[in-house]
């Protein structure tokens, strides 16, 4: 009996205090809200880049499809490091500092 009564005097100030709760904490609140927006537009960013890299592999595997062997690898060699058998090969990196 006391807590209706309680209710029905403070019934605005209840609703208040729901709609603040509901609009703060929870799987739908403005936080998570933006956190997830956030995410979205940096996992857009992502799927553009990663576009832009298919299109340059996309670019490289057509000039290579239509290069000599001496070309292909010329290609393997220079971007890959690869080398044939009995043979060294030494590569000169300049040292940070």
């Amino acid at each position: 009996m006391k807590f209706i009564k309680f209710c029905e005097k403070y019934k605005y100030l209840i609703a208040i205090g729901i709609f603040a709760f509901c609009l703060f904490f929870g799987e739908n609140s403005i936080l998570e809200t933006r956190k997830l927006n956030k995410q979205i537009n940096d996992l857009e960013d992502e799927l553009v880049r990663y576009k832009l890299c298919a299109i340059n592999v996309k670019a490289q595997n057509s000039t290579l499809a239509n290069s000599t062997d001496e070309e292909i690898e010329e290609y393997l060699r220079k971007h890959h490091n690869l080398k044939k058998m009995n043979e060294d090969v030494f590569r000169v990196v300049q040292s940070k500092k």
